[in-house]
């Protein structure tokens, strides 16, 4: 703490500015020394999940306006922090704070760049300065208006800032009569990130090309819009993440099973990376991609085998990362291993989703259903084992049968997969970030050198630090790598 508190003051203000405001606080209270500093960022990145924060955070920030708004740069805003709670799966109560108070704070928070705001529309109804207030928000680089009426939220975007290059839209309601939005957005020419909740084919009666946009999130895309209006809206995409299709019940058994053939002209020539479920990217994407990220509940994970296969096949990534589960048929390992002739690199999070399945049995199934995997690196997360153990087992009991998956895993893996060179296995458990509103793995993973000696059954498994474990992957998931495909070991060995 002394090397730390001998730095030059400009110098502690730019390390601090980089921890979390709950982060910056707990330092504030360790060191006298670094109290002015700390709480200085600790209201420069401000997430409010309560009435009471919010009100407490109005008072002190307009206590002295002037030196305390203009250090805001970061703030999120959850419904629960409005005192707003659903009352119905589209409708919100209105909100029961202070509403002034914080139109007051807005207004003075003339240096913010990141807003996050969970519930527009009743804040929207409750607060009629708010365009305006966001308007005047030149400085603004991340914006997200959540549950706002898409006939509104042109008028809440601000368009004065040239520096906007993250923005979020999620509707208050999906109704096919919303009125489109991207027009709007050609005036922002450093926007790289669009989130949206739905598209329709009303949003591209009046063609408009995005290039900046290199990162999209769809929430909900019509079956009705041709991929190549989107390719050719948003041609600049590396990054494309597809939540969900929404189907026309009555064509389904004519388009669902031939989306393939009917929708999927016009794609993109690669991507980088393309996530979402089985269902929502089957036989639509067709180019190339480095990364394919596959989300899906367990009954689509068993049900939806065809239209996974589909969106493998058709993509021939580099790196997979799967969700699974413990019950997940051999069949469906063995598919992946047919349709993956690029793949180098298999991430999979297994759990067995409370449902009780051992994980012996898929021990016993799937490291042989991997065989014809060419892959360099693999990486197994495991959590949830504690619903597969038997019932009355202690922490000690727990952790032995923790260690025998460790023991016998990596080894089942490496014979079973003559081509992988770098192994991680982790078990533990998955914790949800409110942050980055995601799931995240927690525990320990360790990794391995997999080296075999001449002959295929003698493999050595040499324990490596997970350092080198990451870098193999990022090596991986890289456009050096896949331009060339070759993998040079040498690299990561320790001199």
């Amino acid at each position: 703490m002394t090397q730390l508190t001998s730095l030059n003051e400009d110098v502690l203000d730019a390390i601090i500015s980089r921890l979390r405001f709950r982060d910056a606080l707990s330092l504030s209270e360790t060191c006298r020394n670094l109290h002015p500093i700390s709480v200085g960022n600790a209201i420069s990145d401000v997430y409010l999940t309560h009435p009471g924060q919010l009100e407490r955070f109005c008072i002190y920030m307009l206590a002295d306006a002037q030196n305390r708004l203009l250090r805001l740069r970061r703030l999120e805003i959850v419904a629960q922090a409005l005192g707003i709670i659903p009352s119905g799966e589209e409708t919100w109560e209105s909100p029961m704070i202070p509403i002034e108070k914080l139109a007051d704070a807005l207004e003075g928070a003339s240096n913010l760049e990141k807003l996050d705001i969970e519930c527009v529309q009743p804040l929207l109804e409750a607060m009629p300065r708010l365009p305006s207030i966001l308007l005047r928000l030149r400085g603004m680089k991340e914006l997200a208006l959540r549950h706002v009426p898409f006939a509104a939220a042109k008028d809440l975007l601000p368009t004065r800032s040239t520096h906007l290059r993250m923005l979020i839209l999620t509707e208050a309601s999906f109704t096919s009569a919303s009125p489109t939005i991207l027009k709007h957005l050609a005036s922002f020419p450093q926007l790289t990130r669009l989130e949206c909740s739905t598209l329709y084919v009303s949003d591209f009666e009046h063609p408009v090309t995005l290039p900046s946009i290199t990162h999209l999130v769809i929430g909900q895309w019509g079956h009705d819009i041709p991929l190549a209006s989107i390719a050719n809206t948003f041609p600049g995409v590396r990054r494309l993440h597809v939540k969900s299709i929404i189907w026309d019940l009555s064509m389904i058994d004519d388009v669902r099973w031939h989306a393939g053939e009917s929708i999927a002209t016009g794609c993109w020539n690669h991507l980088d990376e393309l996530c979402g479920t089985a269902e929502a990217l089957g036989g639509y994407i067709t180019c190339p991609v480095r990364m394919f990220r596959r989300l899906a509940s367990r009954a689509e994970f068993l049900y939806e085998l065809e239209e996974g296969t589909a969106a493998i096949r058709r993509t021939a990534p580099v790196c997979i990362s799967l969700y699974t589960f413990t019950d997940s048929p051999w069949h469906v390992w063995k598919r992946l291993g047919e349709n993956t002739p690029r793949l180098r690199f298999l991430d999979i999070h297994v759990s067995d989703a409370g449902i009780g399945t051992s994980m012996d049995t898929w021990m016993e199934n799937v490291p042989p259903a991997l065989q014809s995997l060419r892959i360099v690196c693999m990486r197994l997360q495991i959590t949830d084992i504690c619903h597969a153990m038997p019932a009355g087992l202690s922490s000690s009991d727990m952790l032995d049968l923790e260690q025998d998956v460790i023991n016998t895993l990596p080894n089942l893996l490496a014979r079973y997969i003559a081509s992988l060179q770098y192994l991680g296995i982790g078990i533990g458990d998955k914790r949800y970030d409110m942050y980055t509103r995601s799931w995240s793995f927690v525990g320990k993973t360790s990794w391995w050198r997999v080296s075999r000696d001449g002959q295929e059954d003698n493999v050595r498994m040499e324990p490596i630090s997970a350092d080198i474990g990451e870098r193999v992957i990022a090596y991986i998931d890289s456009a050096e790598f896949e331009a060339t495909m070759q993998f040079d070991d040498a690299r990561f060995r320790s001199k």
